[in-house]
């Protein structure tokens, strides 16, 4: 068994190492493509991370076991988790977009990407969710449950995931009340991301999960309102710790009995 963890110390070295963007894009002022800041590059610095510590730690064989644990190596994956982790986030914006936007008494806004975009999207922000999610569910997600619960350690990560992304978009010059709704809505998400990896420890799921958060998130186009983004995350969030428990998220509350045997 590799030994344990140090949340703090992953937490700490994903800062440091995110430092020199941060410092590059306050500098420069340069974009990327999509209209993201330089700091945004800042997206390797989880997966990295986890290699430094994984490799001080636990030796060669530990960077092996994470990055076997990204690929879901040797894991016996229910493979609905993986349509779940693909289906869910554009399902969540076509309801919003059918139901949620209407209720609130909000134009539906136009598509933001054309259909043609979406295949270099999926590359882009599975490149970029990989990398995060080494560090985020490979790395720190397992030692934070252990503290925390299930629960509790998607909401702790979930703020920290929340704060570290808050100088790239500061730097792409988003307005006040779209950071914090946009921070309300980081937070919650954490806990269905959560909930994808912990039936069947599946750190891929979880990319596939965030992947397809980040493609269906792009179509929501300046003009979206980012405030019923954010609650139907809460909300979600909410239905999952009910119905698959808090200290878990994994054990459906209305499962039905396991037979009585002699």
């Amino acid at each position: 068994m590799p030994p344990r963890r140090s949340v703090l110390a992953f937490v700490a070295l994903v800062f440091l190492l995110s430092v020199p963007f941060w410092t590059l894009g306050a500098m420069t002022g340069l974009m990327l493509p999509l209209g993201l800041p330089v700091a945004a590059l800042t997206f390797v610095c989880p997966g990295v991370a986890a290699v430094i510590l994984a490799r001080r730690r636990e030796g060669p064989d530990g960077v092996r076991r994470l990055l076997r644990r990204v690929l879901d190596r040797g894991r016996a994956v229910p493979r609905r988790w993986y349509l779940v982790a693909v289906v869910a986030p554009p399902a969540l914006v076509l309801l919003e977009r059918a139901l949620v936007l209407p209720a609130a008494g909000l134009a539906v806004p136009a598509w933001h990407a054309p259909l043609a975009a979406v295949p270099v999207l999926v590359v882009v922000f599975f490149v970029s969710a990989a990398f995060e999610e080494a560090g985020w569910t490979g790395y720190a997600a397992d030692p934070a449950q252990e503290r925390f619960g299930a629960l509790g350690a998607a909401l702790v990560l979930g703020v920290v995931w929340a704060v570290w992304h808050l100088v790239p978009l500061l730097q792409a010059g988003h307005p006040a009340d779209w950071m914090v709704w946009w921070f309300v809505g980081t937070v919650a998400v954490r806990v269905p991301l959560m909930w994808v990896y912990n039936h069947g420890s599946s750190v891929l799921a979880t990319v596939l999960f965030h992947c397809m958060l980040n493609v269906s998130g792009y179509n929501y186009g300046p003009t979206y309102s980012l405030a019923t983004v954010a609650v139907t995350l809460v909300l979600l969030s909410a239905a999952l710790a009910f119905l698959w428990g808090p200290r878990t998220l994994a054990r459906f509350r209305y499962a039905a009995a396991a037979p009585a045997t002699d």
